[in-house]
This record gives C-alpha cells, sequence and structure tokens, in this order.
C-alpha cells in the first residue's frame, strides 16, 4: 500500500513539475515577444486580418446566399392576394380559371 501511495505521489509531483515548465515556458515565450515591436506588429496585423476575413466571407455568404435564393423563389415581402380586380364582371369566372390553371397544373 505504502508502495502505491509514493508512486501516486511521484505522479503527482512529476504532472505538478511539467505544468510548471510548461507555464515558465509559455510566459517566457509571450515576454519575449510583447517586447519585440516587430513582433508584436505581425501579431496585431495578422489577428486584424483573420478576424476582417472572418467578417468578410460571412458578409459574402450571406449576400450570396439571398441573392441565389432570390433568384429561385418569390422575394420574401411579396404576398399573394386573393382578391380579383376587375371592372368587367364578365371576365370573373375567366380570371379564376386562369388563376386555377397556374396554381394547380402549371406546377
Amino acid at each position: 500500500m505504502e508502495v502505491l501511495d509514493k508512486a501516486e505521489k511521484d505522479r503527482r509531483e512529476s504532472t505538478r513539475q511539467n505544468l510548471m515548465v510548461s507555464f515558465n515556458m509559455l510566459s517566457n515565450s509571450l515576454s519575449q515577444g510583447l517586447s519585440n515591436p516587430q513582433t508584436l506588429k505581425r501579431v496585431v496585423l495578422m489577428s486584424l486580418g483573420i478576424f476582417g476575413a472572418f467578417h468578410f466571407s460571412k458578409v459574402f455568404i450571406t449576400t450570396a446566399t439571398a441573392r441565389v435564393l432570390g433568384r429561385f423563389g418569390k422575394p420574401v415581402l411579396v404576398r399573394e392576394t386573393s382578391k380579383i380586380h376587375t371592372s368587367n364582371p364578365f371576365l370573373i369566372p375567366f380570371i379564376y380559371g386562369r388563376k386555377f390553371y397556374t396554381n394547380n397544373i402549371m406546377r
């Protein structure tokens, strides 16, 4: 039992030391990168470029999708009305017939 406790204690200590070494290396790299103005400028410009490219492609894809879908269907704000507008009452059966034909048979 003591052997297992000792092995577990050693494993925990080595894991803690590995984490400490990793964080020390990371902090040293960051401090060196931030102390060099050329590297800092490069990091800022790359970050801005990636940010801009992401948002530009997002807007482009949204606009392209709206245009493609707009070509295939009716615009979103156009509503179909069932009201018939005519001043000649004798044309009403023909207008209803044409509407029935275009809505049900032409599909």
